[in-house]
């Protein structure tokens, strides 16, 4: 995997679901790249009332 720089359209395939995703939205998952979906990441959102 390469250091990526903003606006770089350097891509890397994600190990999981095969799709190519730009290396700046790479995500590794035991030592796998990624894309976030295959990432299981989720978003928190904090709501202040």
């Amino acid at each position: 995997m390469t250091i990526s720089v903003r606006g770089s359209f350097n891509k890397t395939k994600c190990s999981v679901c095969g799709e190519y995703v730009f290396d700046r939205y790479v995500r590794m998952k035991d030592g796998k790249s990624v894309c976030i979906p295959c990432s299981e990441y989720e978003k928190t959102v904090l709501i202040e009332r």
